[in-house]
């Protein structure tokens, strides 16, 4: 697949930053975004744009992908909190959507 001839990642890459795309996606350099799996574009596109929905800044949303979140946790600890891009890229995409879900209802 093209990158450019695809919507999802015209609009995650304008959020993100294709950078960070290609992290969570599992490849290390942004080129390789080309040979992106739909199915994996779109859950972080579906991510994305509940975030989005709280707060409509770009730089809000990367914040959060990068930040530690507690919902990422281990064991309670803040110690063990951890980034929702790191969580994705591990291949837990259930636990980043709950964790995005979370947010949305409480509105944070």
């Amino acid at each position: 697949m093209n990158h450019y001839d695809s919507p999802f990642l015209d609009y995650v890459a304008s959020i993100l930053g294709t950078k960070l795309v290609a992290y969570m996606l599992g490849f290390t350099r942004t080129s390789e975004l080309r040979s992106i799996r739909r199915a994996d574009l779109v859950r972080v596109h579906q991510i994305a744009k509940i975030i989005m929905t709280l707060d409509e800044d770009p730089t809000t949303t990367r914040s959060w992908f990068m930040g530690m979140n507690p919902r990422l946790g281990v064991d309670a600890d803040p110690a063990h909190d951890r980034a929702p891009a790191a969580v994705f890229r591990e291949g837990d995409y259930k636990s980043v959507l709950a964790a995005a879900r979370c947010g949305f209802e409480m509105g944070a």
